[in-house]
C-alpha cells in the first residue's frame, strides 16, 4: 500500500516536472533566427538591420560558425557578425535606426555595438562600426550624430548629419571624403582596441576629404571629394555617376565610329575592287587599275609615236640626201656646159691663130 502510494507519487512528481521545465524553456526555440538557410546563432532580439541590396559574392561570419555563409538581399544581420563582400560585389546593409552603409568590392564590416530604442532615453542609443580593409559609402540613421563611431585599423571618425565616402587601404592608412554634412577624424591609439581613446583630431568640411596615414599623421584636408576608384561606390556620390555614363557614352560614341570607320574602310575596298581599283595604305591613295592599264596603253602607244617619227626622221634625211644628189647632178650638169663654152673658146682661139698664120705666111 505504501509503496503503491510512493510511486504515484513519484509519477506525479515527474510529470510536474516536466510540465514546468516545458513551459518554462520550451518556448526558447521559437526565436532563433536563420538568417541565409543556416543558423547563425543570433536571436532575433539581437538583430540590428538587413541586407538592403547585394551583387556578386556576399557573406557573412560570426564567433559561432566560423565558416562563411552567404549573405543575401532580405537576410537579416545580428550583432557581432562581420559581412564581406568578393571581387566586383557590394552589399548594402540597412540598420534599425536607418543608418545605411553599402560596402564594396573586397571589403569587411562589423558593427560592434548597436543600441536603438525609439521610445527609450535618445543618450543611450549608440552604434560603434568597424571597418576593414576596403571602400565604403555610410549614410547617417536617426541616431545622434555623437553618438555615432565608425572604426578603422588607423582612424575613430565621428559625424555631424553625414553622408561619407570611405577608403580603407591594405596597410590601415584612412580617407574620409564629406558628402553632406561634416566628419571629426581622430586617429587611434596603438594600445587601444576598440574604447574610445583618440589622439588629436580634424574637422572634415563639406565638400573636403581627410587622410589619416599608417603611422597614425592625419593630413590637413584639402578641397574636393577623393573617390575610391570603386565605381559602385563612386556613382552613389553626386554627379559622379552622371559623370561616368557620359564618359561611357562618350567611349562607346568613338567605339561605334571607329568601327563604323573601319566597316567603311572595308566597304570602300570592296568597291575599289570591284570598280578595279586598288588602294595604297601606305600613301592613302586609291588607284584605278583600268586607268593603270590606260597609262600603259598611252605609254606604249607614245614609245610607238616616237619610233615612227624616228623613222620618219630618217626618211625626211634620206629625201634630203637625195634632194643632195639631185642638187650635185645639176651643178655637174652646170659644170659640163661650162665645160663645153670653154672647148668653144679655144676652137675659136686656135681657128683664129691658125688664120693669122696662114696670113703671115702668105705676105
Amino acid at each position: 500500500m505504501i509503496s503503491s502510494i510512493i510511486r504515484t507519487l513519484f509519477f506525479s512528481f515527474i510529470v510536474i516536472a516536466g510540465y514546468m521545465i516545458f513551459t518554462t524553456y520550451g518556448s526558447i526555440a521559437a526565436p532563433l533566427g536563420v538568417s541565409s538557410g543556416v543558423s547563425s546563432g543570433i536571436s532575433s532580439d539581437m538583430t540590428v538591420g538587413a541586407v538592403h541590396q547585394s551583387k556578386g559574392e556576399t557573406f557573412a561570419r560570426n564567433n559561432t560558425i566560423s565558416v562563411a555563409y552567404a549573405k543575401n538581399k532580405g537576410d537579416m544581420v545580428g550583432a557581432g557578425e562581420i559581412l564581406s563582400t568578393g571581387k566586383n560585389s557590394s552589399m548594402t546593409v540597412k540598420f534599425m535606426d536607418s543608418t545605411i552603409m553599402t560596402l564594396g568590392s573586397d571589403a569587411e564590416v562589423e558593427v560592434d555595438e548597436l543600441v536603438f530604442d525609439p521610445k527609450g532615453n535618445a543618450k543611450d542609443n549608440h552604434i560603434i562600426i568597424s571597418l576593414a580593409q576596403g571602400t565604403y559609402y555610410y549614410v547617417s540613421g536617426k541616431i545622434k550624430k555623437e553618438n555615432v563611431t565608425i572604426l578603422t585599423p588607423t582612424a575613430a571618425i565621428g559625424i555631424r548629419g553625414t553622408e561619407l565616402a570611405i577608403s580603407v587601404d591594405r596597410d590601415g592608412a584612412t580617407s574620409v571624403g564629406v558628402v553632406k554634412g561634416a566628419a571629426i577624424m581622430r586617429a587611434r591609439r596603438r594600445d587601444s582596441d576598440r574604447d574610445r581613446s583618440y589622439d588629436g583630431g580634424v574637422y572634415i568640411d563639406l565638400g573636403s576629404t581627410g587622410r589619416i596615414e599608417k603611422s597614425g599623421k592625419i593630413s590637413k584636408p584639402f578641397g574636393g571629394v577623393d573617390l575610391t576608384g570603386d565605381e559602385e561606390i563612386d556613382r552613389k556620390i553626386p554627379g559622379v555617376a552622371e559623370w561616368l555614363d557620359h564618359d561611357e557614352e562618350h567611349e562607346g560614341e568613338e567605339l561605334a565610329s571607329n568601327e563604323h570607320n573601319i566597316e567603311s574602310d572595308d566597304d570602300d575596298d570592296d568597291d575599289h575592287s570591284l570598280r578595279g581599283e586598288k588602294y595604297d595604305d601606305e600613301n592613302h591613295e586609291v588607284k584605278d587599275e583600268e586607268e593603270d592599264h590606260d597609262k600603259d596603253y598611252d605609254t606604249a602607244e607614245n614609245e610607238r609615236s616616237r619610233s615612227d617619227d624616228d623613222d620618219d626622221g630618217d626618211d625626211s634625211d634620206n629625201d634630203d640626201s637625195d634632194d643632195d644628189s639631185d642638187n650635185d647632178d645639176s651643178d655637174d650638169g652646170d659644170n659640163d656646159d661650162s665645160d663645153d663654152d670653154g672647148d668653144d673658146d679655144r676652137e675659136q682661139r686656135h681657128s683664129e691663130r691658125e688664120s693669122r698664120d696662114s696670113d703671115h705666111k702668105d705676105s
